[in-house]
């Protein structure tokens, strides 16, 4: 008030009231006022009435001339409606200022939050979060209750400022739980703030699908044994072909499964599962998982948060691939297919500059596509998926031929895949292998 008398222009008409149930004059109207008066004591205190000073001080002034009326009070008013009083201002030369007064808190403890899961399952640990501030040291009580039963009781030391306390509780029952939370202290300034709720829907105990890849025990499903988890574990080559197989499952976890056990039909219908119901997707890593396990391009590969493309490549040393894919006659048919589709996810791996030859054979080896810089990756998987069966089958003639394209090469890593069921006449296997890896 001191600051705003010692700015006031010289033709500027200032005066000072105060009030409690009624309006008193501390200083007249005048444009000579510069100090603030020593206020006179108020005899009634028990009764505030804001809009009847608003409507007495409004009267005292010009209404011709604009005048600004600074209210300052802390609001809590128990007579009249200074608010709705106020909107008779508008339009009018009088406008309303206030300045509120908060009533300092002396000590006070209250719930800032308290936070528990949206979802949760039957057996499952939740945490129940607390939140507490407080104004000072203080010691108190937090208790938690559970649709009004409580589950927790427990002494804290609460420090200045915040403090967070963590709770884990299993539910038992299915069904929306209402939990609340309330911390007692011995000195509190306002009650009201000591109480939080919050609602978790609790559903039933999750149900999981754990795929093994060759049938050995899974860690996974030893530690779930120890959980309230219901699971059913099966091997990659038993998986159902049915979307309604998968559907009866929160979450399908693939252990180590390498691709091949699974298929790419059976790979379709888990991603319907996934993207179009919701149904959850691990993958374990290991020697048959990801890039290894052969997922690449694979409708599971578009589920998962990695990619299984190598990154970095420009650091990869030079490759030389020599694919010898067997057409004979016993290859026909599904095996045909499957090993073509091998040779072209294969070649879809490698880089441009990589190095690439193809080698078809049955009685004899057939270079479909010559040794030399892959160049035009799609082209070259669509000659390899167009190769048809042929008749008998010479396997050694052909990975003699494959490594006679190798073997001169000045590349850092050299590798020969062999697609075929193996019915061939014998060769000196052995003799050739040795020379493979003395030249690298």
């Amino acid at each position: 008030i001191a600051e705003s008398l010692q700015s006031k222009k010289d033709e500027q008409l200032a005066g000072i009231y105060s009030f409690s149930s009624t309006l008193q004059t501390e200083a007249i109207l005048s444009d000579s006022l510069k100090e603030v008066p020593k206020f006179t004591a108020i005899k009634a205190t028990d009764q505030t009435n804001i809009e009847q000073s608003l409507q007495l001080a409004s009267g005292i002034v010009d209404p011709k001339k604009a005048t600004r009326l600074v209210l300052l009070t802390d609001g809590n008013e128990t007579k009249g409606d200074a608010l709705e009083f106020s909107s008779k201002f508008k339009g009018s030369n009088i406008s309303v200022d206030v300045v509120p007064f908060n009533k300092p808190v002396a000590k006070d403890v209250s719930l800032k939050s308290f936070v528990t899961p949206q979802v949760a399952y039957v057996g499952e640990q939740q945490q129940l979060v607390t939140e507490i501030n407080a104004t000072a040291a203080e010691r108190g009580e937090l208790l938690l209750y559970e649709n009004d039963k409580l589950i927790h009781r427990e002494a804290v030391e609460l420090a200045e400022g915040s403090n967070i306390f963590t709770y884990k509780h299993s539910a038992t029952a299915e069904g929306l739980v209402k939990y609340e939370a309330l911390v007692q202290v011995e000195q509190d300034a306002i009650f009201e703030n000591n109480k939080l709720t919050s609602v978790t829907m609790v559903q039933s105990e999750p149900h999981l699908l754990i795929v093994n890849g060759y049938d050995t025990a899974s860690p996974i499903a030893a530690a779930l044994g120890k959980q309230s988890i219901a699971y059913d574990v099966v091997n990659a080559n038993s998986l159902p072909n049915e979307l309604s197989s998968y559907l009866q499952y929160n979450a399908i976890i693939f252990d180590n499964v390498p691709g091949h056990l699974v298929g790419e039909a059976k790979m379709s219908v888990i991603e319907q599962a996934v993207k179009n119901f919701g149904v959850g997707f691990t993958m374990v890593g290991g020697e048959n998982s990801f890039g290894l396990g052969g997922y690449f391009k694979t409708p599971i590969e578009t589920l998962l948060p990695v990619e299984m493309e190598i990154k970095g490549k420009e650091q990869l040393p030079s490759l030389g691939l020599e694919i010898v894919l067997d057409r004979s006659g016993s290859m026909s048919g599904a095996k045909l297919e499957l090993a073509k589709e091998a040779a072209a996810r294969s070649v879809e791996m490698l880089r441009d500059e990589d190095t690439l030859g193809f080698i078809a054979f049955d009685d004899r080896p057939w270079e479909i596509i010559e040794t030399g810089p892959l160049g035009k990756k799609e082209e070259a998987v669509d000659t390899i998926l167009s190769v048809t069966p042929g008749g008998g089958t010479e396997i050694y003639g052909s990975l003699a031929k494959a490594y006679e394209n190798l073997a001169d090469l000045k590349l850092q890593r050299k590798h020969i895949i062999l697609l075929t069921d193996g019915q061939s006449q014998p060769g000196n296997y052995e003799d050739l292998i040795a020379q493979g890896k003395e030249n690298g």
